[in-house]
């Protein structure tokens, strides 16, 4: 049985008793159906800040898995609690809570991962590699071939109507630099990204050589590209 831990998105709430009941009648007397406990994705984690805001969440998430385990261990001794999010499974010290953890990010992690404090740039482990189409010196931009089928259109959003659709980094082969300072993804159309490049840095790069995007969220990037690094759809 799903739990809405707060986050909004799906599931029942703890106190929704009576529902629950009623599920596990329904799945006891279903053939081809067993209850096996509770799960939760704590997505508000996503809109916290730094290790402490994550900790109160899961902490809080582990206290409604626990009230709801203790309401039927007794009848379900085999039952167990399962939860998932990237940023306090990266985080957290002790997850003993919790029987069963279901992370997915952190496969990756990403910039949004970055951002939220639940990993390092270093930690970042997906580049999307895409040539440079177009050089505009006079606006401090390069367009590349790189847009919403290669990245998703997922930003972060900053002050004044400020939107990072990914980093910049140079490609090496299969590795990439630190990301290149002042330099981002501003905009996505379909195929093609506009990156903000500073005057000292857009001289050293001409059409055809690819630069490098640690994507906003690279469980969208990873599903929108194939093993050829082609639109999924092409």
């Amino acid at each position: 049985i799903e739990l809405d831990n707060g986050y909004g998105r799906s599931g029942l709430t703890t106190d929704q008793a009576e529902s629950m009941k009623e599920i596990v009648r329904i799945t006891e007397n279903a053939e081809n159906m067993t209850f096996k406990g509770f799960l939760t994705h704590a997505g508000n984690t996503y809109n916290a800040r730094g290790k402490q805001e994550i900790m109160v969440i899961m902490e809080d998430t582990a206290g409604q898995l626990r009230t709801l385990k203790a309401r039927y261990a007794d009848r379900f001794p085999g039952i167990i609690t399962s939860y998932g999010d990237t940023p306090s499974c990266s985080l957290a010290e002790d997850l003993s809570a919790f029987d069963e953890i279901r992370p997915g990010n952190f496969v990756y992690y990403d910039v949004m991962q970055y951002h939220i404090g639940s990993c390092t740039l270093d930690d970042i482990a997906v580049c999307v590699a895409c040539p440079v189409v177009g050089i505009y010196p006079e606006r401090n931009e390069l367009v590349i071939y790189g847009g919403a089928v290669h990245l998703s259109k997922e930003f972060i959003a900053g002050d004044n109507g400020f939107k990072l659709f990914g980093y910049i980094v140079e490609t090496d082969g299969n590795d990439w630099s630190e990301p290149v300072p002042g330099a981002y993804v501003s905009s996505l159309s379909q195929e093609h990204g506009v990156v903000h490049m500073p005057s000292e840095w857009i001289s050293k790069f001409k059409p055809g050589d690819l630069l490098g995007v640690l994507p906003v969220h690279s469980c969208l990037a990873a599903d929108v590209l194939n093993d050829e690094g082609l639109p999924a759809e092409a």
